[in-house]
């Protein structure tokens, strides 16, 4: 609902920048199957080491995907979650190096999977959880999460910030976070965690 070059979203994108905020991109849809979509987003942008990426529905083709985010020099991607409900679709809470299927090798690209989506708590179609008992109906996952020491990924949309539409699912966020950090929850954005584990090698 917006072009991505106008001036002031460019003017906006450049103060997150400048103030060390992550950039990252959301692959539009069908990009997971075509280098060129996928590349032609990332040029919207205007912007030169794009690192991250998820795809838009969770959209991912094992078998073409990471050659797509490989071709493209993305470094670490989050696509890998279920829409319908919150937990573990690779059964784990760990990142992983995606598998290029074609090449018959592992890549270079990190996989955060997504543990936890708003849509899918709140929409009728998923879980159709209300507000009030997300939390509560989450929390096993996240005790989990925490139990094996890994990270517990969360995908917040703008609009569940806003009272125009989601009210209260911003609380819900809060509730989620300030969870986390008492249970000595390092809070960061997965461009650190990459970071971390790239340095570490």
């Amino acid at each position: 609902d917006y072009d991505i070059r106008n001036k002031k979203i460019v003017k906006e994108i450049d103060k997150l920048r400048n103030k060390g905020h992550e950039i990252g991109v959301h692959g539009s849809f069908g990009s997971h199957l075509n280098l060129d979509i996928f590349i032609s987003n990332l040029k919207k942008f205007g912007i030169k080491n794009i690192n991250g990426n998820r795809f838009h529905f969770l959209m991912f083709e094992k078998e073409i995907t990471p050659t797509v985010l490989k071709k493209a020099n993305i470094k670490y991607d989050s696509s890998i979650g279920f829409a319908e409900h919150a937990g573990f679709r690779r059964g784990t809470c760990f990142p992983f190096y995606l598998f290029d299927f074609k090449e018959n090798t592992s890549t270079d690209i990190l996989e955060f999977p997504l543990i936890i989506m708003d849509g899918t708590l709140h929409r009728k179609n998923y879980m159709g959880i209300s507000k009030s008992q997300a939390f509560i109906r989450i929390k096993p996952i996240i005790d989990e999460v925490i139990k094996f020491n890994g990270v517990l990924t969360i995908l917040w949309h703008n609009n569940y910030f806003s009272e125009y539409k989601y009210t209260g699912w911003e609380k819900v966020y809060k509730e989620i976070l300030n969870y986390c950090k008492k249970s000595n929850g390092y809070l960061t954005s997965l461009e650190n965690i990459y970071n971390k584990i790239e340095t570490s090698k």
